[in-house]
């Protein structure tokens, strides 16, 4: 079996045996270099990472050709690339968690931007963003930046690092709000555990919607609903933590990645991305300063 080098790029995966051999005869067609091998999820295309846009470009003109000849995940399935974003995101963290030091000056600040629930309930809506970047401590930070790193980064790749980021934002947010709406009151809740569930529920949205997708898989549908309420029980059920804001999170991840691949059946453009990445960047940076200045 053949197996990808650091210089190809995956296009397609999941395919069946006779639609992967068409798509070989056009990208051979076009003198397109490619490689194509077989998993447990079936067959896999992978091209160099310079002519992959261009691979996609004639694999659709070859569909408009031969509209009968299409696969039910063709060009629906988001083709994973590399992508390091959630670095950054991991130096802004430590770096606030850094500003914001320590004893009674980070109780004030936790205080003022935190997810308290009657705050969040009587129209303070930045504290469910500001309350992702707190941590109580450095063990506290670490764990977080390890799902993000982890679940954060696949997401960013699956959709792109705007789609990606937005995401996090909106479903840990969220998350965050239902939380609120579920205590009422006396109820105070800081880190980014939210917006980390809230990926893995986009993530196993994104892997329900592929294998509903795939011919012959319908009795493994579930699956991947399945495994993340399965990470979900294993990774967020500690007494210590906030189980329900993790199961909040969870849910509003996969709700909106569910609506986002309805709205979006393809990864956006660079352009988009960057647009959605400066969105992002923007709600955060807004919901700070409303909380410390207005």
């Amino acid at each position: 079996m053949t197996t990808p080098t650091q210089s190809y790029g995956k296009l397609f995966d999941g395919l069946d045996r006779h639609t992967a051999e068409a798509y070989s005869l056009v990208l051979t067609a076009k003198n397109i270099a490619h490689r194509s091998f077989f998993d447990t999820t079936g067959w896999i295309i992978i091209v160099k990472d310079q002519q992959l846009s261009y691979a996609i470009q004639q694999i659709e003109a070859y569909l408009k050709e031969n509209p009968e000849k299409r696969h039910d995940s063709d060009l629906t399935t988001f083709v994973a690339e590399k992508n390091y974003s959630m670095l950054w995101v991991a130096m802004v963290l430590t770096a606030i968690h850094l500003a914001a030091g320590a004893g009674i000056e980070k109780k004030v600040l936790i205080e003022h931007l935190g997810a308290l629930s009657e705050g969040i309930l009587s129209g303070e809506l930045f504290r469910c963003a500001t309350a992702l970047t707190l941590h109580s401590d450095v063990a506290h930070l670490f764990a977080n930046l390890v799902g993000l790193l982890l679940f954060g980064t696949v997401l960013c790749r699956s959709v792109g690092t705007g789609s990606g980021w937005i995401l996090i934002l909106l479903g840990g947010s969220s998350g965050n709000f239902l939380n609120a709406l579920f205590y009422q009151i006396d109820h105070l809740s800081i880190g980014a555990s939210t917006a980390v569930f809230s990926s893995l529920g986009s993530l196993s949205a994104f892997a329900l919607q592929k294998q509903t997708q795939m011919a012959n898989q319908k009795l493994k549908t579930f699956l991947p609903v399945g495994g993340g309420v399965a990470l979900l029980a294993l990774l967020g059920a500690n007494p210590q933590t906030d189980i329900l804001a993790h199961l909040f999170g969870f849910i509003m991840g996969f709700f909106l990645a569910i609506f986002w691949v309805w709205i979006f059946p393809k990864k956006l453009p660079d352009k988009s991305q960057w647009a959605l990445s400066g969105v992002s960047f923007g709600l955060m940076t807004a919901s700070w300063v409303f909380g410390l200045y207005v």
